[in-house]
């Protein structure tokens, strides 16, 4: 998408700050949370990097009950290890789409 144009507008240093650290807080450039609230999305506030931490164990644990899952012998345990695995992959999806994607709101602007 070719980005050429210019929209300017005036508000007061105090509603400025407001969106500064609003973008900010959100990890977001000011000129992508304005296109995204224009889009009808929500942002959400970034949750800190304890939450990406404890995900990344998690996913991690996963990985090794998948990966030792191929070396078990047992059909059974085997089949257990790899789909509680993938139980908790499916998880770590859900929960990223819920603390990390935008929400779409009904009211689009554009």
């Amino acid at each position: 998408m070719n980005k050429t144009a210019r929209i300017e507008f005036v508000m007061t240093e105090k509603e400025a700050a407001r969106l500064k650290e609003t973008a900010k807080s959100l990890r977001l450039p000011v000129s992508r949370l304005i296109r995204m609230l224009l889009e009808g999305y929500r942002p959400k506030e970034f949750p800190g990097d304890r939450f990406f931490d404890d995900l990344n164990k998690l996913r991690d644990e996963a990985n090794k009950m998948q990966l030792t899952s191929e070396f078990v012998k047992d059909s059974e345990i085997k089949e257990t290890l790899y789909d509680t695995a993938m139980e908790i992959k499916k998880f770590i999806l859900e929960i990223e789409q819920k603390y990390l994607l935008p929400e779409k709101s009904k009211f689009k602007i554009i």
